[in-house]
């Protein structure tokens, strides 16, 4: 039995694998006769190793509709801003849902965005005198990259939608314009495509750089800016020719010229999720890698130095599936990854926060949540060491809430 792990009541939280996936990932298990569950987790933190921190709070934010929380950033007034969906009525259409919380988590103010079919927001940033937030907009089967930008209130300013695609990432250009990295639908084999896109500060199209590859399909997970002015994007490359899934890399300037690309093959199924700078001029990034051992997925880390090249790279195994969907750069030149963990024969799913130092050794671990699905999606600092998380919760059979909790 395949219990696919991330969130299914949101449209495009099943981007995680494709149906020819899926079948190719059951084959393995059924051979090697594995079967996977989900974490069992009681209602207090479970913690491993020295120096391990505390939850400051812990909050869930909805009502009786399917909720939830996809990003998380610091807002401009010194709390936190939020994005996901939230249900209009139990079993309706969703909305862009935006919060902002002050620091100790209590709501401020919300908004929400949308049309007559479904909008999910994805990820948000600060942006001069407000934010810029990508998603998508759904009209029956098809889906529109989604990019919006509202005041330091939510008011909104402009609104774009872009082709058929979604955007997951949108970062900043020195110029002043935004560049969105997502997919897109090819116009030569009308499957997935990676894509990263630009647009100036109104929201109008600059430039497109789409990556494809012959009998293959993908898309950009993470952006980030580099130190040295160019945006590096990672994600997954996905073979129809021979049920492959890669690492996919991309390093490229404002103006959508390419530096590099690099496709990484650690194992037969593996997926770029995050990416962040290092202080070495480097980059670390974050995702998954199918066990060859025991057929269950594991969070993987990949560290490169400045000339692009492997430095190290490490697997985290637990009983059942394992990944990362976000990283950071820490002071003291580790990192701190936010993933998920399911193991166990009650089917739950915890949120990981786990720290790793320089050389990908992991010094610590916590696992929050009480319910039967506990997903942490986006990580981000706060000015007091502490961080804060946001995700998905839910009970079984139940409806879904925006997860927030702060630790330190």
């Amino acid at each position: 039995m395949l219990y696919l792990p991330f969130c299914t009541n949101e449209p495009e939280q099943q981007k995680r694998f494709s149906p020819g996936l899926i079948i190719f990932i059951a084959v393995l298990l059924v051979v090697g006769g594995s079967v996977l569950y989900f974490y069992p987790s009681g209602k207090e933190p479970i913690t491993e190793g020295s120096d391990v921190p505390n939850v400051v709070w812990e909050k869930k934010i909805g009502g009786d509709t399917n909720d939830a929380g996809y990003a998380v950033c610091k807002a401009q007034n010194g709390g936190y801003i939020i994005v996901g969906s939230k249900e209009q009525q139990s079993g309706e259409k969703k909305d862009i849902w935006i919060i902002n919380t002050d620091y100790n988590g209590e709501v401020q103010w919300e908004k929400t965005f949308g049309g007559s079919g479904n909008a999910v927001a994805y990820f948000v940033q600060q942006a001069d005198d407000g934010y810029i937030i990508t998603g998508c907009t759904e009209e029956g089967n098809d889906k529109s990259l989604y990019l919006l930008k509202v005041d330091l209130h939510g008011n909104l300013e402009w609104e774009k939608t872009f082709g058929s695609g979604v955007g997951y990432c949108v970062g900043t250009d020195l110029d002043g314009g935004f560049i969105v990295a997502g997919w897109t639908e090819s116009l030569n084999s009308g499957k997935q495509a990676a894509s990263i896109l630009k647009v100036d500060a109104e929201g109008s199209l600059v430039w497109e750089y789409v990556f494809e590859e012959l009998n293959s399909s993908g898309r950009f997970n993470s952006l980030h800016h580099s130190d040295d002015g160019w945006f590096v994007a990672v994600g997954v490359m996905e073979s129809g020719s021979n049920n492959r899934t890669d690492m996919l890399l991309i390093k490229v300037d404002s103006e959508g010229k390419v530096k590099w690309e690099k496709i990484i093959s650690p194992g037969t199924y593996s997926s770029a999720n995050s990416v962040a700078s290092t202080a070495d001029g480097g980059m670390i990034v974050a995702g998954e890698i199918l066990s060859e051992h025991d057929k269950v997925l594991d969070i993987y880390l990949l560290k490169l130095d400045a000339f692009n090249n492997i430095q190290w790279e490490k697997s985290f195994g637990f009983t059942g599936n394992s990944w990362a969907n976000s990283v950071l750069a820490v002071k003291d030149g580790g990192y701190m990854v936010l993933g998920e963990v399911g193991s166990g024969d009650d089917f739950r799913v915890n949120t990981l926060l786990m720290k790793v130092d320089m050389f990908g050794e992991k010094e610590w671990e916590l696992l929050m949540g009480d319910s039967s699905y506990t997903g942490g999606y986006s990580l981000a600092s706060a000015d007091d060491g502490s961080y804060v998380i946001v995700g998905t919760a839910s009970g079984f059979a139940q409806n879904t809430d925006l997860y927030l909790v702060r630790v330190k």
